[in-house]
């Protein structure tokens, strides 16, 4: 875990925990190359059975690292991290280098999507290990949520999403401007970054547009899906 995170504890459920050089604010996306790439070269000096990486995009090097431990190294490819719009061609092109490495390096290589396993044998003829996200089912929402954000069941839209271009929230903003209609839409998630700011910014005078920060507890953000009219999933890159 990065040390810019709001969670600094070294435990979370039995698992451990070990925070790393981080500084988003001054480095902003580059920062993940970094820590992401901290983070692996300590779990590649410590004496470990199995060193799971999420996603491809760390550094190219690290994958030259194996060689300094005997870990199983297993990749989920997580998505097209490449195809992402924020970064610039420079970046993509050593995350594409990185996504390639990866795959003809590690131990094994993990896809949560089926659409990322056939690109994974298309691209690189490799064969891949398909592992959906797993889900816990709700059924007992709490319409008391809906109070804070003034919504009636069954009369809103709504969107969870990270706060970056690929995943399309102005997209979904624009065409719901365009309809006409008058149902709210609730955008949930962190916007607290340059990206969310201009989003904040820019639809502020939309009153049936809100932006309810980032909201991580489970009962509350299934009640407001369970109760949501529609629900809009703008994610182009990502895998799951």
């Amino acid at each position: 875990n990065n040390k810019d995170s709001n969670y600094l504890k070294s435990e979370w459920k039995g698992v451990n925990i070990q925070h790393v050089y981080s500084k988003e604010i001054f480095f902003g996306n580059f920062n993940v190359f970094i820590t992401d790439f901290l983070s692996l070269f300590h779990a590649v000096r410590n004496e470990n059975d199995i060193i799971l990486a999420l996603g491809s995009a760390p550094n190219p090097l690290f994958y030259h690292l194996k060689y300094l431990t005997k870990a199983k190294i297993i990749t989920n490819l997580a998505g097209l991290e490449w195809k992402r719009s924020k970064w610039n061609n420079l970046a993509k092109l050593i995350i594409k280098i990185s996504e390639k490495r990866a795959i003809k390096m590690s131990d094994a290589i993990i896809a949560d999507n089926l659409e990322i396993q056939r690109y994974i044998k298309y691209i690189y003829n490799v064969s891949s290990e398909f592992i959906a996200y797993g889900t816990k089912q709700f059924s007992n929402p709490d319409q008391n949520v809906l109070k804070k954000y003034s919504l009636r069941k069954y009369n809103y839209y709504m969107c969870v999403a990270r706060s970056q271009p690929d995943n399309n929230v102005e997209m979904i903003l624009k065409g719901l401007l365009l309809s006409k209609a008058n149902n709210p839409i609730i955008i949930v998630g962190n916007y607290d970054n340059s990206f969310g700011r201009y989003l904040k910014n820019e639809y502020k005078l939309y009153k049936n547009i809100i932006f309810t920060g980032g909201i991580y507890n489970y009962e509350i953000l299934s009640s407001l899906r369970w109760f949501s009219k529609i629900y809009f999933h703008g994610h182009s890159c990502g895998g799951t």
